[in-house]
Protein backbone atom coordinates (compact mmCIF):
# COMPACT_ATOMS: atom_id res chain seq x y z
CA UNK A 1 0.00 0.00 0.00
CA UNK A 2 2.77 2.43 1.26
CA UNK A 3 4.53 3.83 -2.15
CA UNK A 4 1.55 3.77 -4.19
CA UNK A 5 0.64 7.29 -5.95
CA UNK A 6 -3.02 7.07 -5.69
CA UNK A 7 -2.97 5.02 -1.53
CA UNK A 8 -0.63 8.19 -0.42
CA UNK A 9 -2.60 11.15 -1.76
CA UNK A 10 -6.19 8.85 -0.12
CA UNK A 11 -4.20 8.64 3.09
CA UNK A 12 -3.58 12.19 3.19
CA UNK A 13 -7.74 12.88 2.12
CA UNK A 14 -7.93 10.91 5.09
CA UNK A 15 -5.93 12.26 7.36
CA UNK A 16 -8.29 15.48 7.52
CA UNK A 17 -11.59 13.24 8.03
CA UNK A 18 -12.96 13.51 11.29
CA UNK A 19 -12.43 9.79 13.12
CA UNK A 20 -16.34 9.60 13.33
CA UNK A 21 -17.08 9.51 10.04
CA UNK A 22 -14.05 7.35 8.53
CA UNK A 23 -15.49 3.71 9.40
CA UNK A 24 -18.65 4.36 7.39
CA UNK A 25 -15.72 4.98 4.46
CA UNK A 26 -14.61 1.54 4.01
CA UNK A 27 -17.88 0.69 1.79
CA UNK A 28 -16.16 3.31 -0.91
CA UNK A 29 -14.36 0.77 -2.46
CA UNK A 30 -11.77 -1.97 -1.27
CA UNK A 31 -8.62 0.49 -1.22
CA UNK A 32 -10.26 2.26 1.45
CA UNK A 33 -11.13 -0.45 3.48
CA UNK A 34 -7.71 -2.05 3.52
CA UNK A 35 -6.10 1.87 3.98
CA UNK A 36 -8.79 2.28 7.28
CA UNK A 37 -8.37 -1.35 8.73
CA UNK A 38 -4.37 -0.70 8.59
CA UNK A 39 -2.67 -0.60 11.77
CA UNK A 40 0.02 1.58 10.31
CA UNK A 41 -2.98 4.15 8.81
CA UNK A 42 -4.58 4.59 12.74
CA UNK A 43 -0.82 5.25 14.30
CA UNK A 44 -0.54 7.82 11.68
CA UNK A 45 -4.25 9.56 11.21
CA UNK A 46 -4.17 9.54 15.34
CA UNK A 47 -0.31 11.66 15.15
CA UNK A 48 -2.31 13.75 12.13
CA UNK A 49 -4.84 14.73 14.88
CA UNK A 50 -2.89 15.08 17.87
CA UNK A 51 -0.84 17.96 16.26
CA UNK A 52 -3.58 19.74 14.06
CA UNK A 53 -7.05 19.06 15.51
CA UNK A 54 -6.66 19.75 19.38
CA UNK A 55 -10.20 18.81 21.20
CA UNK A 56 -11.41 19.56 24.52
CA UNK A 57 -13.03 17.07 27.15
CA UNK A 58 -15.50 18.31 29.60
CA UNK A 59 -17.13 15.43 31.85
CA UNK A 60 -19.76 15.30 34.15
CA UNK A 61 -20.16 12.86 36.26
CA UNK A 62 -24.03 13.25 36.72
CA UNK A 63 -24.99 14.11 33.06
CA UNK A 64 -22.62 13.53 30.09
CA UNK A 65 -19.44 13.36 28.36
CA UNK A 66 -18.81 16.75 25.81
CA UNK A 67 -15.75 16.29 23.12
CA UNK A 68 -15.62 20.10 22.02
CA UNK A 69 -13.83 21.16 19.01
CA UNK A 70 -10.96 24.06 20.01
CA UNK A 71 -11.41 25.80 16.80
CA UNK A 72 -15.19 26.33 16.12
CA UNK A 73 -15.81 25.62 20.13
CA UNK A 74 -18.87 23.32 18.49
CA UNK A 75 -19.95 19.21 20.05
CA UNK A 76 -17.57 16.86 18.11
CA UNK A 77 -19.27 14.30 20.50
CA UNK A 78 -22.07 14.14 23.07
CA UNK A 79 -22.03 11.06 25.24
CA UNK A 80 -24.83 10.40 27.82
CA UNK A 81 -23.35 8.25 30.78
CA UNK A 82 -26.40 5.60 31.09
CA UNK A 83 -25.87 3.90 34.40
CA UNK A 84 -25.30 -0.08 34.66
CA UNK A 85 -27.33 -1.72 37.51
CA UNK A 86 -24.79 -1.88 40.05
CA UNK A 87 -23.08 1.96 39.69
CA UNK A 88 -23.72 4.82 42.00
CA UNK A 89 -25.02 8.34 41.27
CA UNK A 90 -21.19 9.19 41.01
CA UNK A 91 -19.25 8.50 37.59
CA UNK A 92 -16.05 9.87 37.89
CA UNK A 93 -13.38 10.08 34.91
CA UNK A 94 -9.86 8.27 34.70
CA UNK A 95 -8.28 9.85 31.71
CA UNK A 96 -7.87 10.43 28.25
CA UNK A 97 -5.43 8.60 26.14
CA UNK A 98 -5.12 8.71 22.54
CA UNK A 99 -8.87 8.99 21.40
CA UNK A 100 -10.19 6.41 24.40
CA UNK A 101 -11.49 7.42 27.87
CA UNK A 102 -11.86 5.90 30.44
CA UNK A 103 -15.49 5.61 33.29
CA UNK A 104 -15.32 4.06 36.82
CA UNK A 105 -17.51 3.69 39.38
CA UNK A 106 -16.09 5.02 43.23
CA UNK A 107 -18.14 2.76 45.27
CA UNK A 108 -17.59 -0.91 43.08
CA UNK A 109 -14.30 -0.60 41.07
CA UNK A 110 -15.98 -1.53 37.98
CA UNK A 111 -14.95 0.90 35.22
CA UNK A 112 -15.66 1.23 31.12
CA UNK A 113 -12.87 1.81 28.47
CA UNK A 114 -14.81 4.16 25.40
CA UNK A 115 -13.96 5.42 22.45
CA UNK A 116 -16.24 7.91 21.46
CA UNK A 117 -15.62 8.16 17.87
CA UNK A 118 -15.65 4.29 16.60
CA UNK A 119 -18.29 4.26 19.82
CA UNK A 120 -16.69 0.83 20.53
CA UNK A 121 -17.04 0.18 24.42
CA UNK A 122 -15.06 -2.56 26.76
CA UNK A 123 -16.01 -3.12 29.77
CA UNK A 124 -13.41 -4.11 33.04
CA UNK A 125 -14.35 -7.05 34.82
CA UNK A 126 -13.84 -6.34 38.91
CA UNK A 127 -13.17 -9.09 41.01
CA UNK A 128 -14.95 -9.84 44.50
CA UNK A 129 -15.48 -7.11 46.39
CA UNK A 130 -12.61 -7.62 49.19
CA UNK A 131 -14.54 -6.35 52.44
CA UNK A 132 -10.93 -4.92 53.66
CA UNK A 133 -10.23 -2.28 50.68
CA UNK A 134 -12.05 0.78 50.61
CA UNK A 135 -12.73 1.26 47.04
CA UNK A 136 -14.06 5.17 47.73
CA UNK A 137 -11.05 6.18 48.05
CA UNK A 138 -9.89 4.20 44.88
CA UNK A 139 -8.62 5.99 41.59
CA UNK A 140 -7.83 4.64 38.21
CA UNK A 141 -5.61 5.99 35.13
CA UNK A 142 -5.12 4.84 31.55
CA UNK A 143 -2.51 4.99 29.72
CA UNK A 144 -0.60 3.34 26.57
CA UNK A 145 2.37 0.14 27.48
CA UNK A 146 4.53 1.10 23.93
CA UNK A 147 6.44 -1.69 24.28
CA UNK A 148 3.68 -4.33 24.06
CA UNK A 149 1.32 -1.82 22.16
CA UNK A 150 -1.74 -2.18 24.41
CA UNK A 151 -3.42 0.10 26.64
CA UNK A 152 -3.68 -0.64 30.53
CA UNK A 153 -5.84 1.02 33.31
CA UNK A 154 -4.17 1.44 36.71
CA UNK A 155 -5.73 1.42 39.89
CA UNK A 156 -4.78 1.99 43.38
CA UNK A 157 -7.23 1.56 46.60
CA UNK A 158 -6.77 1.95 50.23
CA UNK A 159 -6.40 -1.14 52.82
CA UNK A 160 -8.45 -0.35 56.01
CA UNK A 161 -6.44 -2.53 57.95
CA UNK A 162 -2.79 -2.21 57.08
CA UNK A 163 -2.78 1.38 56.85
CA UNK A 164 -1.41 1.35 53.00
CA UNK A 165 -2.88 1.32 49.18
CA UNK A 166 -2.47 -1.52 47.00
CA UNK A 167 -1.97 -0.99 42.73
CA UNK A 168 -3.80 -3.34 40.30
CA UNK A 169 -3.78 -3.34 36.37
CA UNK A 170 -5.84 -4.35 33.74
CA UNK A 171 -5.13 -4.71 29.98
CA UNK A 172 -7.85 -2.89 27.57
CA UNK A 173 -7.25 -4.09 24.32
CA UNK A 174 -5.11 -7.70 23.76
CA UNK A 175 -8.15 -10.04 25.18
CA UNK A 176 -7.06 -10.94 28.60
CA UNK A 177 -8.71 -8.23 30.79
CA UNK A 178 -8.32 -9.75 34.55
CA UNK A 179 -6.75 -7.55 37.13
CA UNK A 180 -3.21 -8.29 38.45
CA UNK A 181 -1.83 -7.14 41.66
CA UNK A 182 1.67 -5.29 41.93
CA UNK A 183 3.75 -6.09 44.61
CA UNK A 184 4.22 -4.11 47.46
CA UNK A 185 2.19 -1.63 49.69
CA UNK A 186 2.59 2.09 50.12
CA UNK A 187 2.00 4.44 52.60
CA UNK A 188 0.99 7.85 50.66
CA UNK A 189 -1.66 9.90 50.42
CA UNK A 190 -2.51 10.79 46.55
CA UNK A 191 -2.90 14.79 46.18
CA UNK A 192 -3.29 14.61 42.25
CA UNK A 193 -5.22 12.48 39.83
CA UNK A 194 -3.17 10.61 37.51
CA UNK A 195 -1.40 11.41 34.22
CA UNK A 196 -0.04 9.78 31.61
CA UNK A 197 3.03 10.71 29.30
CA UNK A 198 5.46 8.95 27.22
CA UNK A 199 4.91 5.06 28.76
CA UNK A 200 4.13 6.41 32.44
CA UNK A 201 2.12 7.35 34.94
CA UNK A 202 2.51 10.22 37.57
CA UNK A 203 0.54 11.15 40.64
CA UNK A 204 1.63 13.77 43.16
CA UNK A 205 1.22 12.13 46.25
CA UNK A 206 2.41 12.84 50.10
CA UNK A 207 3.80 10.23 52.52
CA UNK A 208 2.15 9.14 55.45
CA UNK A 209 5.22 8.68 57.20
CA UNK A 210 7.18 12.16 57.16
CA UNK A 211 4.23 13.95 55.31
CA UNK A 212 6.93 15.46 52.27
CA UNK A 213 5.38 15.55 48.81
CA UNK A 214 6.60 12.75 46.16
CA UNK A 215 6.49 12.00 42.62
CA UNK A 216 4.66 8.69 42.79
CA UNK A 217 5.36 6.81 39.19
CA UNK A 218 3.73 3.75 37.28
CA UNK A 219 6.26 2.42 33.99
CA UNK A 220 3.39 0.49 32.13
CA UNK A 221 6.63 -1.44 30.20
CA UNK A 222 7.49 -3.09 33.02
CA UNK A 223 4.58 -2.42 35.79
CA UNK A 224 6.60 -0.94 38.05
CA UNK A 225 6.33 1.61 40.99
CA UNK A 226 9.05 4.21 41.32
CA UNK A 227 9.07 7.26 44.01
CA UNK A 228 10.89 10.27 43.96
CA UNK A 229 10.71 12.63 47.01
CA UNK A 230 13.06 15.64 47.25
CA UNK A 231 16.11 14.12 47.68
CA UNK A 232 16.08 12.66 44.46
CA UNK A 233 14.14 15.13 42.63
CA UNK A 234 14.84 18.93 43.53
CA UNK A 235 11.89 20.57 42.35
CA UNK A 236 9.79 19.46 45.34
CA UNK A 237 12.14 20.94 47.48
CA UNK A 238 9.82 23.99 48.28
CA UNK A 239 6.98 22.50 46.77
CA UNK A 240 4.96 22.95 50.32
CA UNK A 241 5.38 26.61 49.79
CA UNK A 242 2.95 26.15 46.70
CA UNK A 243 -0.69 26.06 46.61
CA UNK A 244 -3.10 24.39 43.97
CA UNK A 245 -0.57 21.44 42.88
CA UNK A 246 -1.03 19.62 39.63
CA UNK A 247 0.54 17.70 36.89
CA UNK A 248 -0.54 17.86 33.10
CA UNK A 249 0.42 17.24 29.89
CA UNK A 250 1.29 20.09 27.62
CA UNK A 251 2.11 20.47 24.24
CA UNK A 252 3.49 17.06 24.27
CA UNK A 253 5.58 17.78 27.21
CA UNK A 254 5.23 16.57 30.94
CA UNK A 255 4.70 19.55 33.33
CA UNK A 256 4.52 20.59 37.27
CA UNK A 257 1.91 23.51 37.66
CA UNK A 258 2.52 25.61 41.11
CA UNK A 259 0.43 28.20 42.29
CA UNK A 260 1.27 31.67 44.61
CA UNK A 261 -1.08 34.25 45.32
CA UNK A 262 -2.08 35.85 41.42
CA UNK A 263 1.18 33.65 39.79
CA UNK A 264 0.93 30.82 37.81
CA UNK A 265 4.36 28.57 37.66
CA UNK A 266 4.51 26.17 35.02
CA UNK A 267 7.58 23.52 35.06
CA UNK A 268 8.14 21.33 32.17
CA UNK A 269 10.49 17.97 32.67
CA UNK A 270 13.45 17.35 30.69
CA UNK A 271 14.23 13.91 29.93
CA UNK A 272 13.40 12.77 33.45
CA UNK A 273 12.30 13.71 36.76
CA UNK A 274 15.08 15.25 38.02
CA UNK A 275 15.31 18.18 34.91
CA UNK A 276 13.22 20.53 35.15
CA UNK A 277 12.79 23.96 33.34
CA UNK A 278 10.68 27.04 34.59
CA UNK A 279 9.02 27.72 31.01
CA UNK A 280 6.05 30.56 32.36
CA UNK A 281 5.23 32.51 35.02
CA UNK A 282 1.69 33.85 34.25
CA UNK A 283 -0.39 36.38 36.65
CA UNK A 284 -3.99 35.15 37.17
CA UNK A 285 -6.82 37.52 37.92
CA UNK A 286 -7.82 37.96 40.85
CA UNK A 287 -10.37 35.52 42.35
CA UNK A 288 -9.34 33.11 39.45
CA UNK A 289 -8.08 29.05 40.25
CA UNK A 290 -7.07 27.96 36.85
CA UNK A 291 -5.46 24.85 35.11
CA UNK A 292 -3.92 24.68 31.91
CA UNK A 293 -5.08 22.43 29.43
CA UNK A 294 -3.09 22.51 26.18
CA UNK A 295 -0.38 25.03 24.54
CA UNK A 296 -1.17 25.76 21.07
CA UNK A 297 1.49 28.11 19.03
CA UNK A 298 1.67 31.06 21.52
CA UNK A 299 -1.73 30.88 23.51
CA UNK A 300 -2.34 28.55 26.40
CA UNK A 301 -5.94 27.45 27.10
CA UNK A 302 -7.05 27.56 30.32
CA UNK A 303 -9.88 26.79 32.77
CA UNK A 304 -11.15 29.28 35.39
CA UNK A 305 -12.70 27.23 37.90
CA UNK A 306 -14.34 30.47 39.70
CA UNK A 307 -15.81 32.04 36.74
CA UNK A 308 -16.58 28.32 35.44
CA UNK A 309 -15.10 29.06 31.76
CA UNK A 310 -12.27 28.35 29.56
CA UNK A 311 -9.71 31.26 28.72
CA UNK A 312 -7.07 31.55 26.54
CA UNK A 313 -4.07 32.95 27.43
CA UNK A 314 -1.76 34.82 24.85
CA UNK A 315 1.83 34.53 26.12
CA UNK A 316 3.06 37.48 23.57
CA UNK A 317 0.57 39.92 24.94
CA UNK A 318 -0.07 39.01 27.94
CA UNK A 319 -3.82 38.57 27.97
CA UNK A 320 -6.95 35.95 28.74
CA UNK A 321 -9.75 35.62 26.38
CA UNK A 322 -12.98 33.56 27.37
CA UNK A 323 -13.48 31.02 25.28
CA UNK A 324 -16.28 28.94 26.64
CA UNK A 325 -18.30 28.92 29.12
CA UNK A 326 -18.94 25.52 31.17
CA UNK A 327 -21.77 24.02 32.80
CA UNK A 328 -22.16 23.72 36.52
CA UNK A 329 -21.42 20.17 36.91
CA UNK A 330 -18.40 19.66 34.44
CA UNK A 331 -15.77 19.22 36.96
CA UNK A 332 -13.36 17.84 34.65
CA UNK A 333 -11.25 19.07 31.42
CA UNK A 334 -8.95 17.93 29.80
CA UNK A 335 -7.15 17.91 26.31
CA UNK A 336 -8.60 14.83 23.70
CA UNK A 337 -8.07 13.76 20.43
CA UNK A 338 -10.32 11.72 17.95
CA UNK A 339 -9.12 8.35 16.81
CA UNK A 340 -9.33 4.99 15.26
CA UNK A 341 -7.82 2.70 17.98
CA UNK A 342 -9.81 -0.13 18.00
CA UNK A 343 -10.82 -2.23 21.21
CA UNK A 344 -12.12 -5.26 19.51
CA UNK A 345 -15.29 -5.16 21.33
CA UNK A 346 -19.30 -4.33 21.19
CA UNK A 347 -20.10 -1.34 19.96
CA UNK A 348 -22.60 0.87 22.17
Amino acid sequence: MMGDFSSDITIEILHRVPAKFIPKLKIVCKLWKSIITDPIFIDSHLQFNTSNSPQILLFSPQNSVRIIDSKSWSISHELKLVRKKNWTKTTCFGGSCDGLICLYDLKTGFADVINPATKEKINLINPSLNPKWDYSTSSFCLGFDPLKKIYKVVRFCWINDQNGCIFEVCNVNCGDISWRQIEGKFRVSFISTGVYFNGVLYWLAQSDINAKICLFLFDLKEEKISIFDETKCDILINIGNYNNIQLVQLAGRFALVTGTENLMNIFIMGGNVNNWQHKYQIRVPNESIMRPVFITGRKILMRDFSFKELKYYDLERDLFESCLAIIDDENWCCAHVESLVMLNCSKF
